[in-house]
């Protein structure tokens, strides 16, 4: 299986992303961030929480940019 079609911890997610793991709970909890509920734990689709991080992050980017121009 490759490394981004597996789904992992919060734990393993920011170890990947190099992301905290409170500010993907808070992604997560808003519903940016695709995953699926295991009891209290959460799995995340690397490939999936990847794509939504960085749309999130480009997003991000734009908005701030136009309050710049203004």
């Amino acid at each position: 299986m490759s490394d981004l079609t597996k789904h992992v911890s919060i734990l393993e997610l920011a170890d990947l992303t190099g992301l905290p793991v409170q500010w993907l709970q808070r992604e997560a909890d808003a519903g940016r961030i695709p995953h699926i509920r295991a009891g209290r734990r959460r799995f995340f689709n690397v490939a999936l929480a990847v794509k939504a991080i960085s749309e999130s992050s480009v997003a991000t980017c734009a908005q701030t940019e136009v309050s710049d121009a203004k």
